[in-house]
């Protein structure tokens, strides 16, 4: 049994999940400070407890329509690379259990390096990503 621990989340009303295992903290939103040159998906940077840490829009990532950040926002902060990178995300919700084999991974609507699959789960689909690849994909 390969089962592993998924957060989900929410990006323009579709549900999302990433692994738990590559998430270092979730943060309430803080608008960042924006950064001049910086990349179309990047909002700004914040400092966090020392470090200053890229904060990426999620949808930008994933193509969607951009709206302001409301008061159920957050920031997932992700290990990539050996460094911080946090997603704003609309909202975070509960934690769920599921196979690797439960991951349907064979669609050909997949538009997005961020994107590796879904996962009908509990009668919810829920679209799985993994955002610790930002910093590869963007360099």
């Amino acid at each position: 049994m390969n089962e592993s621990q998924w957060i989900s989340f929410e990006v323009a009303s579709e549900q999302y999940l990433h692994p738990v295992s590559k998430i270092k903290e979730i943060l309430p939103y803080d608008v960042p400070t924006p950064v001049p040159g910086a990349l179309d998906i990047t909002l700004g940077i914040q400092n966090i407890r020392g470090s200053i840490v890229s904060i990426n829009s999620s949808r930008r990532m994933l193509h969607v329509d951009e709206e302001n950040e409301g008061c159920e926002s957050r920031i997932i902060l992700v290990e990539s690379e050996d460094q911080l990178v946090g997603v704003a995300v609309d909202s975070v919700g509960e934690i769920i259990s599921a196979e690797q084999l439960e991951i349907d991974t064979t669609s050909t609507e997949i538009n997005s390096e961020y994107i590796k699959g879904t996962l009908n789960k509990s009668g919810k689909l829920y679209i799985v990503s993994d955002f610790s690849n930002v910093i590869e994909i963007h360099n």
